[in-house]
């Protein structure tokens, strides 16, 4: 639904018209070859980065020859390791900042009000994507 408004104000030129069509074929569409239910991630609350991507971006940050010693290998991989556990443990005894904690309840009001009917899906859009804007410092 959200590409479907994008979508209809995407340029008209052919290079954008090719690359919409190929995210509608390969990640929108139910019969796409990764369609929402793998990727789209409804959680409220943390990252959601994918775990297997952030394993191997954290590997190719730390291995960075293509046949590295195998000690620094599985120093590597006890680094990650731990730092798998820690996140393990954080994320069962969360702890959220009130700011973030405000940001969970103005998401959750937002979905609620898109369920209800009180907002259209471009306003939805609007209002996540408004608290999605990093804050000025």
């Amino acid at each position: 639904m959200c590409f479907n408004l994008q979508q209809a104000q995407a340029p008209t030129e052919e290079a954008a018209e090719k690359f919409a069509d190929y995210i509608l074929d390969n990640y929108i569409t139910a019969n796409s070859k990764f369609p929402p239910h793998i990727w789209a991630n409804a959680r409220m609350g943390g990252s959601t980065t994918n775990a297997r991507e952030s394993f191997h971006r954290y590997f190719g940050d730390h291995l960075t020859r293509h046949s590295p010693n195998i000690f620094l290998f599985l120093e590597g991989l006890n680094a990650e390791q731990e730092r798998t556990r820690l996140k393990i443990r954080s994320h069962s005894n969360p702890i959220k900042r009130k700011d973030q904690r405000q940001k969970v309840d103005k998401r959750r009001e937002i979905i609620g009000m898109l369920g209800g009917g009180e907002i259209t899906m471009e306003e939805f859009v609007k209002q996540m994507g408004f608290l999605m804007l990093p804050v000025a410092m």
